[in-house]
């Protein structure tokens, strides 16, 4: 399943990075994180529901805007 999960408060390369390690060290999440686009792009093999992504995203120091399915 792809997700794309749009994120504020991503100001430089180190925050993408930083979300983008945060994604990419759980289980079942392939994660690609463009600063420009102020979002993530999440090719899942694992279900997880939007309270679990937005914790993620929560506990990397940034706040989830929308999550697109």
């Amino acid at each position: 399943m792809n997700v794309k999960v749009i994120i504020d408060g991503m100001m430089c390369i180190k925050c993408s990075g930083r979300v983008e390690r945060a994604f990419n060290a759980m289980e079942g999440i392939e994660a690609s994180v463009s600063l420009e686009d102020k979002a993530a792009s999440l090719k899942l093999s694992k279900d997880y529901t939007d309270e679990e992504l937005t914790a993620i995203v929560t506990e990397a120091g940034y706040k989830v805007v929308q999550i697109i399915r």
